[in-house]
């Protein structure tokens, strides 16, 4: 492991920047399929700094070789973004990670996706091509790795290395991240897929992360989406191989119009799926006649009936079109409070209401009924622990299971509240017999209905559980019950609330990537055009299973009127920097001056914010410190 040496230039119009380099291949960990190489980066003694942004700049490696920036754009810039942070007082380290064995690269950006909140690991940058073939022998037969041009092109990724972060500890947390096997043998066929997508997602916010995970697994997208809708904007066009305009008015005649599009567009595709609830029953028709179908569409139809749904599970459910048939049902007996009452295909937690009396009954059909016209299921309300549970299923094996914790809503605190969900926490706290419960129970409805492939968001509570939510040093968490369940006599058994045959939201599928590694975006496209092979992969959590415990803290809406401040978020982390280092990700949803609609009357549930905050030291540090971030997020309506 002996350090080489060479020198870069960095070549501008007005000046030459010149920095001395060297670098160590060390030795690859047992089991790994790659190696780490680190490097130290520093002025020459004689030349000046460097601005903090380069224009028509070139790099020069020993004074000759260069890095073109349109042949190799992910190595040009790497080095314009990190040689403006150089300094003279200190060297710059630099971390490659490059593949030591032959083969394709199942995920391009794997080791950036790895990598998020690595502790003294900054700016990761991903080098590889999508299906890209590593062989470092022949790079060794070809150049050896004698400049670090010839490193970064043996490299996958590259990042930067914090100063107070040594070696060993570096390579044991690689080693925790990195340990499945994300080079696949180059004797595997490799073959590009093309996808179709139905539903180009609502916005670039949440779109970005789809097209972004398509790009880095080299599969194309053919989207089908309707006129005017943003993909259709010039700067978007390299988000997709093809766009398929159609009226997305879902009726009659919406099937064919996707079948028709696909099949006129000469593209041989792959799979089609949709991330979207109301156009999957569709979209699993059309799979059907285009002969891609990985499920009956009966099954999607199913799961997003939520009255279905609710029989599929045993509940006594009942749909309801008026006061009268909902009071009938009570006083046959055939319904007893307190009850759920929620549109039969709803949306988010919108017009769902637990009714404990007739006034609140009354209240709630007034709701759903009369102000949505929608049809209502009314069903046994369930007291026990909420989860969010998450699938992974190849050919109908679970290749990853997660659960988290729903925390209680407002509506069950008390007097007009909502359902929309206020915290979420990863992983769950539930006993481990009730987790198993959870998961092979939900397993058998989804293979009860004909789902083996694909990622699946189900919501469910524990009847009978040994624990429910109280406080404790003034934290709300769960705690073990002290009434009779607690001794464990009734055994606790999963109530299925709903099944999503798609991933979970944004914010729950970020969640589940920073703390398990885990991307279920990139698993849902991979199942869809049938490559169970890399999702096998992919769907390997880290090795010690979680990174730390993480809580989607959503700061839900308390009134309508007209938003009076800045992003909250920013100015949280501005105002209390010690929180910085907990939040993940956050976003604000709303700018200064935008009407927000009033959550009570209008029935339109929003969040003012979101934030992803993490805690390495324990659960209940993780609470505390999302205690101070909700009390800490000030904004105004007026």
């Amino acid at each position: 492991m002996a350090a080489m040496q060479g020198q870069l230039t960095a070549r501008t119009d007005t000046a030459d920047y010149h920095f001395n380099v060297s670098w160590t291949i060390h030795e690859p960990a047992q089991r790994q399929v790659w190696q780490l190489a680190t490097v130290g980066l520093s002025y020459a003694p004689s030349s000046v700094k460097i601005p903090s942004s380069l224009a028509n700049v070139q790099f020069l490696f020993d004074d000759h070789a260069d890095i073109h920036p349109e042949a190799n754009p992910a190595h040009f810039g790497f080095l314009k973004q990190i040689l403006p942070s150089a300094s003279h007082a200190q060297p710059l380290r630099l971390a490659l990670v490059i593949p030591h064995t032959t083969g394709r690269i199942v995920r391009s950006d794997i080791v950036s996706l790895r990598l998020v909140d690595l502790p003294g690991v900054d700016s990761v940058n991903t080098l590889a091509d999508p299906n890209q073939l590593f062989d470092l022998e022949s790079t060794k037969q070809e150049n050896g790795l004698d400049s670090l041009q010839s490193l970064l092109k043996a490299s996958a990724a590259a990042f930067v290395i914090s100063p107070d972060v040594d070696v060993a500890t570096l390579s044991r947390e690689l080693v925790q991240r990195l340990s499945i096997p994300w080079i696949l043998p180059s004797s595997h066929e490799y073959r590009r897929r093309t996808l179709a997508l139905v539903d180009g997602r609502h916005d670039p916010h949440v779109g970005e992360s789809l097209y972004s995970a398509a790009k880095a697994l080299g599969i194309d997208l053919v989207v089908v989406e309707r006129p005017g809708h943003w993909i259709g904007q010039e700067q978007y066009r390299s988000w997709y191989k093809d766009l398929l305009i159609i009226d997305m008015t879902i009726d009659g005649g919406y099937v064919d119009r996707i079948v028709e599009a696909i099949q006129g567009s000469g593209h041989k595709i792959d799979g089609i799926v949709t991330l979207f609830d109301p156009r999957a029953a569709a979209t699993a028709k059309a799979a059907e006649r285009l002969g891609v179908a990985l499920a009956p569409a009966e099954a999607f139809e199913v799961a997003t009936d939520k009255l279905r749904t609710s029989l599929l599970d045993g509940h006594s459910a009942h749909r309801i079109s008026s006061l009268e048939q909902a009071k009938s049902l009570i006083d046959e007996s055939k319904a007893a409070f307190p009850l759920i009452l929620k549109p039969v295909a709803g949306f988010l937690s919108e017009g769902v209401f637990l009714v404990k009396n007739f006034d609140d009954l009354d209240h709630a059909v007034t709701d759903i009924v009369k102000s949505r016209g929608k049809d209502a299921l009314m069903e046994p309300y369930c007291d026990g622990p909420e989860v969010d549970a998450n699938f992974v299923l190849a050919d109908g094996e679970i290749l990853f299971f997660e659960a988290s914790d729903d925390f209680p809503s407002s509506a069950e605190e008390g007097p007009d509240g909502t359902f929309i969900e206020q915290a979420s926490v990863i992983p769950s706290g539930l006993p481990a017999r009730e987790l198993q419960v959870i998961e092979k129970s939900l397993h058998q409805r989804l293979l009860q209905l004909g789902f083996r492939d694909g990622i699946f968001h189900l919501e469910a509570r524990v009847q009978h559980s040994e624990v429910d939510y109280s406080r404790a040093d003034g934290v709300l968490d769960l705690h073990r019950r002290s009434d009779s369940y607690s001794n464990g006599v009734v055994p606790p058994s999963a109530w299925l609330i709903e099944i999503n045959p798609r991933p979970p939201g944004i914010q729950s599928f970020q969640a589940t990537a920073l703390t398990y590694g885990v991307d279920y975006i990139g698993l849902s496209l991979l199942l869809a055009v049938g490559d169970r092979e890399r999702a096998r992969v992919l769907a390997q959590p880290f090795a010690q299973r979680h990174q730390y415990w993480s809580q989607i803290l959503f700061v839900p809406t308390p009134k309508g009127g007209k938003f009076d401040s800045d992003d909250v978020c920013i100015e949280l982390k501005e105002r209390c920097p010690d929180l910085v280092p907990h939040i993940s990700v956050s976003f604000c949803h709303w700018k200064r001056g935008d009407i927000i609609p009033d959550p009570l009357k209008s029935g339109q549930l929003t969040w003012i914010a979101y934030y992803l905050v993490n805690s390495r030291v324990s659960r209940k540090h993780l609470l505390e410190v999302c205690e101070r971030v909700r009390s800490e997020t000030r904004f105004s309506i007026v």
